[in-house]
């Protein structure tokens, strides 16, 4: 023990950095996780992915230019679950399903959403004339 103590006072040993602990003042540091960070895609004819998150969905809806009670009238689910599953890491994959086939269905000419565009009321304050 009084070699422990000798070579801790002539600074041979530190014994806090020697075993991984803490420092004894203030707070511990922070430890930054590694994240990995993807380019933003824009999900058209050339995106071959799965929609798997809800982010995933909300940009795609937001690409193809729908908003959520249209998405929610094409799927024929209520608009509180396409809410819900934008905002849910793991929305359900009756969603996801009904998602993917719209998109394939609009990709492949199927399925015509400038009809459902075109047709909507405006958003906002009348624009003066």
């Amino acid at each position: 023990m009084e070699l422990l103590q000798s070579r801790m006072a002539h600074g041979e040993i530190d014994l806090p950095s020697a075993l991984g602990a803490a420092p004894r003042r203030g707070r511990p540091p922070k430890e930054e996780t590694p994240v990995v960070r993807e380019p933003t895609s824009y999900y058209g004819s050339h995106w071959h992915g799965e929609l798997r998150t809800g982010a995933d969905i909300r940009r795609w809806r937001k690409q193809a230019g729908l908003y959520q009670p249209e998405l929610a009238k094409l799927l024929n689910v209520a608009i509180t679950s396409v809410v819900r599953a934008e905002y849910s890491e793991s929305p359900s994959t009756r969603l996801i399903y009904g998602v993917e086939l719209l998109r394939s269905k609009i990709l492949s000419g199927e399925i015509d959403i400038r009809k459902i565009t075109q047709n909507r009321p405006r958003r906002g304050r009348p624009k003066k004339r």
